[in-house]
């Protein structure tokens, strides 16, 4: 009998709310879009610098013996920014070497582009600290953060230490709540947007992922709770409301999942259905950064879907 077909849109279409669903770039999220054009903008973006482990697969089911700091497309990110003709483009890692490699990319595609390389633990509040007051020395205002760096154990529940498990929480979670506190403290009275990348994961059970999926749904909904305090009200989900005085109200913050891309870290059991490319999610971020994006902002959304306002709309709302 011959091997049954692979679906390899089983992964993607249960996370559709767009009767058009995209895994490559197009005209909406085009880098050379005009209208997407970042010509006066500074972006950050994190994640460039971390490292991959070692991995390996034993029928089927994969294996690791340290939990990962892992690079989500940061590079396809940053070279969608230069294709769009940003001003500056600060690449934030934890080693030199991966980072001067994209930083030689981003060069030979616009080589007008400025580029500086800032080494960074971003789970350690102390480093990040010092991240934004160097920038506030060289007197550079951050328009865009990106932040790509994540973490990722494969262990069976419970069979890890506490404190390995909780890695994925410091990277996943920690990390870019001291992002949004240090971006809101230094730029907040100016208008900022904070980009996170999340994950479908967060809704889904996965065997063996367990920290990553409850981390990435965590961090979902600590942006929410960051963009409801831009607001000037406070309404809870049962309907409560209070009146108070907004805090950074030109700050916009947005979880963003990159889909299903293949990398070398990509879980095996998902290869068949990453067929998504980074530059997809660097075109999105270009989108995001604009004023045309206002009304998703505090919100989860998915490069797969189809830019369209009243779809999209409806997930604002919903969320």
């Amino acid at each position: 009998m011959a091997d049954q077909q692979i679906d390899t849109e089983a992964y993607t279409w249960p996370f559709q709310l767009t009767k058009t669903m995209h895994r490559d770039v197009y005209p909406a999220v085009d880098p050379a879009n005009p209208q997407l054009s970042a010509k006066g903008k500074t972006v950050l973006i994190t994640g460039g610098g971390g490292t991959i482990g070692k991995v390996r697969c034993v029928l089927g089911t994969v294996v690791f013996g340290q939990p990962r700091l892992i690079i989500v497309f940061a590079q396809d990110i940053a070279k969608a920014w230069a294709t769009a003709h940003a001003d500056h483009i600060i690449l934030v890692g934890r080693t030199s070497t991966s980072l001067e490699a994209v930083e030689r990319d981003l060069q030979s595609i616009n080589p007008g582009c400025k580029t500086t390389i800032l080494l960074v633990d971003t789970r350690n509040e102390e480093s990040v600290k010092s991240l934004f007051e160097i920038l506030v020395e060289r007197e550079i205002k951050v328009d865009v953060l990106i932040d790509t760096a994540a973490s990722i154990n494969n262990a069976v529940t419970g069979t890890l230490s506490p404190t390995q498990w909780f890695n994925d929480f410091e990277a996943n979670v920690k990390a870019p709540y001291i992002l949004s506190h240090y971006m809101m403290a230094t730029y907040g009275d100016e208008q900022s947007t904070v980009i996170v990348m999340a994950s479908n994961a967060a809704a889904v059970v996965v065997p063996g992922m367990s920290s990553y999926n409850c981390s990435k749904l965590a961090v979902t909904r600590v942006l929410e709770f960051l963009q409801l305090g831009t607001c000037g009200s406070d309404q809870c989900s049962i309907g409560l409301r209070t009146k108070r005085i907004p805090e950074h109200p030109k700050m916009r913050y947005f979880a963003l999942s990159p889909g299903n891309v293949e990398s070398p870290l990509t879980n095996p059991m998902f290869l068949p259905f990453a067929k998504d490319t980074g530059a997809l999610s660097g075109g999105w971020t270009l989108y995001l950064a604009t004023q045309k994006a206002e009304y998703l902002k505090g919100g989860f959304l998915n490069v797969n879907c189809k830019l369209s306002f009243p779809a999209l709309l409806m997930v604002a709302v919903v969320v």
